[in-house]
């Protein structure tokens, strides 16, 4: 890993506003279009309302849940999200804006992540750009659902569990007053970010887990900034990765502690029922697919359709990201087993998110990638830049022209435009009607 900067930090201001420009473009054109629920929005978006007093009457759950919560099975922290741009008589641009605010902050934390592991504001922009023009991160980021805020919440925690293990090795990092009971910033930044994660899905424990037991195993040997005892940092750690988690989870079900009082049993009850319920989900619709097809984009979903207008949404990635980090793949796996670089946080972070869908046996969906695509891109670029130069900056210039093109050809049906008939018949990843 290349410890020095590239020369000049206005540079990689500039870099990080234009691709957070072409994200928030992305995201935010034609945003209230289609004009009615889409997919599982009519479900989030119904408890949104609800949790601001508005939900209708429903038959009652076999559960003790929120009041009026028609997805109890998923924790509250995202429909809360969803509630803070939603009212009675909001409209789609309102209820998406908050997923919006996500989806470009997510492409932001990539630029940073990336930046914090190579210090090349170049290669930190392509890994950006990438995420920025990826189809399925679009997508997401401009539906009232839950998964693009799981995956900005664990890019926030896997930045701070970076910056604190590099602050731990003795890595210069932006300076951090510590403090006895949680450590530093960035740990307890780590902890909060993913308990988060984990409030508003489940599968923001694959991330969870993994760090904290990074963080235990962090306590044979203190940073070179600290002179405390083995107990003081396991305090640390204690209170940022284990506390701190539990505590953010906690607090999401606030107005479920308010409707039912100090019910410790039946929210005990209500976590085996989710975990019951999560496990053995087997509703049979066309949208399914087998995650073995997710990397190849076997399996787009279609949101929407117009066919008078010739337009539609279409979940389905940007092939160039895609394909070129499967193709890339076998490299990244090369480097991390040759040289144990950095690259294993990037292989490590996508193994994570989308490994443990390959056992689990509930029912699953093409979108429930949009937390490793962050990863692909980081990975993708890895493997780029540890090839020789020139070549090395070439490739990378032809990626992000390449990305550009393939975002172009596709931006219609991301985006719900119209176009003639023949150019969606053009797109080979476009499911027939």
């Amino acid at each position: 890993m290349d410890r020095t900067m590239e020369p000049g930090h206005h540079r990689a201001t500039w870099v990080g506003i234009a691709v957070v420009a072409v994200a928030l473009l992305l995201r935010m054109w034609n945003l209230g279009q289609p004009a009615q629920t889409v997919f599982d929005e009519s479900w989030y978006t119904f408890d949104a309302v609800a949790f601001l007093g508005g939900g209708a009457f429903r038959p009652p759950e076999p559960w003790v849940a929120i009041k009026d919560d028609s997805t109890p099975e998923h924790p509250p922290l995202g429909k809360w999200l969803i509630a803070a741009g939603t009212g009675p008589y909001s409209k789609p641009i309102g209820w998406r804006f908050p997923s919006m605010v996500f989806g470009v902050a997510g492409v932001l934390l990539v630029y940073l992540l990336a930046l914090t592991l190579w210090r090349s504001p170049r290669w930190a922009g392509l890994a950006g750009l990438l995420v920025a023009l990826d189809g399925v991160h679009i997508v997401q980021s401009r539906l009232a659902m839950l998964d693009i805020f799981m995956s900005t919440f664990v890019l926030g925690g896997v930045l701070c569990a970076v910056l604190e293990y590099q602050r731990r090795t003795g890595i210069p990092v932006p300076t951090v007053t510590r403090n006895r009971v949680f450590g530093s910033r960035y740990l307890l930044g780590s902890g909060v970010l993913l308990g988060a994660a984990v409030a508003t899905k489940w599968t923001g424990l694959f991330i969870l887990g993994p760090v904290i037991v990074l963080g235990l195993v962090s306590l044979a040997a203190p940073a070179p900034d600290e002179d405390g005892s083995t107990r003081q940092r396991a305090l640390n750690v204690a209170v940022s990765l284990l506390v701190a988690p539990v505590a953010v989870y906690v607090a999401s079900y606030a107005m479920f502690f308010v409707q039912h009082g100090p019910a410790v049993g039946e929210f005990v009850s209500l976590q085996a029922a989710m975990l019951h319920h999560q496990w053995i989900h087997s509703h049979v619709q066309v949208e399914n697919s087998a995650p073995i097809s997710w990397p190849l984009l076997a399996h787009p979903i279609r949101y929407a359709w117009d066919q008078a207008a010739t337009r539609e949404v279409v979940l389905v990635g940007n092939p160039l990201l895609w394909w070129g980090f499967l193709a890339a793949l076998p490299l990244l796996v090369y480097r991390v087993a040759r040289y144990r670089s950095w690259e294993v946080v990037v292989l490590g972070g996508y193994a994570l998110l989308y490994g443990p869908w390959l056992v689990i046996p509930r029912t699953q969906f093409l979108f429930y990638m949009v937390p490793a695509v962050p990863f692909m891109a980081l990975g993708l670029v890895a493997v780029l830049r540890s090839l020789p130069s020139p070549g090395a900056r070439r490739l990378g210039v032809g990626t992000g022209v390449a990305a550009v093109l393939a975002a172009a050809a596709y931006a219609p049906v991301w985006l719900y435009l119209s176009v003639p008939v023949g150019w969606l018949r053009f797109l080979p990843l476009i499911p027939s009607h």
